[in-house]
């Protein structure tokens, strides 16, 4: 009986004892593909229609619990496939820049890739984001490893932007392409993680635990 009543005092008080929680403050997907290609042309630039590609998040809700980190994850890169003029012909695809919070600055990256063959022959390649642009701030760290304000960012009353900046220059370079598509994608995830408050509207369980404790102190004071 002794150990059947501690099992279910255990179970009863691991009932206020929450894992972390999570949830997606936010996503999006920001892609583009040109397939303009022309093999008497040579040293021709692509650009970004939008340099900086922007999602607005909500910020943290307080009333859900105890923020643990805010973590926001960036993935970037592209791809061409096509075919060479009769001349032969190359293509190339790079872009970099840096990570905001409205308008602080806490990252960066970048990358770049290509390829070219003799005439009427086919050409691929693929771009990735050489480093892993996933940054996660833990309310501990604020003014150690980020900028302080970036925590009152994602606990403030206001909505708030994630963002990427390419900057001006051309992302995609190509000579002497017949045919063929070079295309990239950026994309961001925001994600909350957070100590959960108990759920303290179930009274059934409040009153267990209220009668585990008396009972336990009844137990100590006997010797039961």
């Amino acid at each position: 009986m002794k150990m059947r009543f501690k099992a279910v005092c255990a179970l009863l008080l691991g009932l206020n004892s929450l894992p972390a929680a999570t949830y997606t403050a936010g996503t999006a997907s920001f892609t583009t593909s040109f397939t303009a290609f022309d093999e008497t042309l040579s040293n021709q630039y692509v650009y970004f229609n939008n340099s900086t590609v922007s999602l607005t998040v909500n910020p943290f809700n307080s009333s859900l619990g105890t923020l643990v980190k805010v973590e926001i994850n960036w993935d970037f890169g592209g791809s061409f496939t096509g075919t060479t003029g009769s001349n032969g012909g190359s293509a190339s695809l790079g872009f970099g820049g840096s990570f905001y919070v409205n308008s602080i600055g806490y990252g960066g990256s970048g990358n770049g890739n290509g390829s070219g063959a003799f005439a009427n022959l086919p050409v691929s390649f693929t771009m990735t984001d050489p480093s892993s642009s996933n940054y996660s701030f833990v309310p501990a760290n604020a003014g150690v490893t980020y900028d302080p304000a970036l925590l009152t960012t994602f606990t403030g009353g206001n909505q708030y932007s994630v963002s990427f900046d390419t900057g001006n220059s051309g992302y995609g370079l190509w000579s002497g392409i017949a045919s063929g598509t070079l295309s990239t994608y950026r994309n961001v995830t925001v994600i909350y993680t957070y100590d959960a408050v108990p759920d303290f509207s179930k009274w059934g369980v409040v009153q267990g635990l209220l009668a585990c404790a008396t009972l336990l102190r009844f137990r100590r004071r006997t010797g039961a």
